[in-house]
């Protein structure tokens, strides 16, 4: 093929888009939406954890791989999956879009709207059940200590956008649905366990335990998630604990500084995986904190739900002293 334009030109004309469709071998057109795909980074992905979505700001495709630490625009994609550098990448996505085009035409390439997410708009509590018991409970968690921490079961919930001029509806009925709420009563996240590839709901950022802290323990603990969060105060050491959204979220430098200000030491306890892994270096690194490293199940809530409270907190005890630093760290 002879080329009549520059590769900055040939660049210009390539949709985000099709770098990833054609990269990650989509079987579906993306025209606005987000998707959530197996990770090609990670062989042993079983549960969709890479995200490929619309910026707005920059109004083009990007990707976050949650499995690991990889993220950017379609370059970066190819620069990851092809261990090159950022010109290499651009010469192999110029070259295999003339071949492409060459192949197949530009049928299709017409550009894209963006579509709105469906959000979640209303929500309908309801009363404990034995389900839910027989879900918590394998964590040792009860109902009350949940209520603490101002999380709700739910008898549905109801999501809603307008597409295309269309105004669209959908209600959601199932068991073990709970919200997570503030103390104001808005609710941040909707939690449905039994749903593997849509756990979590986000629906407002915000910092897991944040109305519940009282500053009066000399330590903080940052876990993965509430659940974990829960498990260890469970386990009555003399500290208190915060979940961010998810182990990719950094909590801002500001609230950092307050917590230090705030307690004798800050410490990460993370999943014992290679994300959580990533996620303690990456704590290290931008805040000096130590991280606690369980090798137990994947994570503390999964190592109380196996082994018990008791198994896990024994384990965990000189972890947590070590990464805290007191010569031993008293029960609450």
């Amino acid at each position: 093929m002879i080329r009549t334009k520059s590769t900055v030109d040939i660049m210009k004309e390539i949709p985000s888009t099709w770098l990833f469709e054609y990269y990650c071998e989509l079987t579906e057109k993306l025209c606005g939406q987000d998707l959530m795909i197996l990770s090609p980074f990670n062989s042993r992905d079983k549960i969709p954890s890479m995200s490929i979505f619309f910026d707005k700001r920059g109004s083009k495709y990007r990707f976050c791989d949650h499995s690991g630490d990889k993220k950017g625009d379609g370059i970066d994609l190819v620069r990851y999956l092809f261990n090159l550098g950022n010109s290499e990448a651009v010469a192999k996505v110029v070259r295999d879009y003339e071949e492409f085009i060459e192949k197949y035409g530009e049928s299709g390439f017409t550009g894209y709207k963006e579509y709105s997410r469906y959000k979640v708009t209303d929500f309908l509590k309801r009363k404990w059940n034995t389900l839910d018991k027989r879900y918590w409970s394998e964590y040792d968690i009860t109902s009350k200590e949940l209520e603490e921490d101002m999380i709700f079961p739910l008898e549905s919930y109801m999501m809603e956008k307008d597409e295309l001029g269309e105004h669209k509806q959908i209600c959601i009925v199932n068991h073990n649905i709970y919200g997570f709420f503030r103390e104001d009563g808005t609710m941040y996240k909707v939690y449905q366990p039994k749903i593997k590839d849509k756990k979590f709901i986000k629906i407002k950022s915000y910092i897991q335990g944040t109305d519940q802290l009282k500053f009066d323990k000399p330590y903080l603990v940052i876990t993965s998630s509430m659940k974990d969060r829960r498990c260890l105060l469970n386990m009555n050491f003399n500290l208190e604990s915060v979940a961010p959204d998810s182990e990719n979220t950094m909590i801002k430098p500001g609230v950092m500084v307050l917590y230090k200000t705030k307690y004798k030491n800050v410490v990460t306890l993370f999943d014992n995986d290679e994300a959580g892994i990533k996620a303690m270096k990456r704590y290290e690194e931008e805040y000096q904190t130590s991280g606690v490293l369980l090798n137990l199940e994947k994570d503390l809530a999964d190592s109380v739900k196996k082994y018990s409270s008791a198994k896990a907190k024994e384990m965990l005890y000189p972890l947590l002293c070590s990464a805290l630093k007191p010569k031993r760290l008293e029960i609450a």
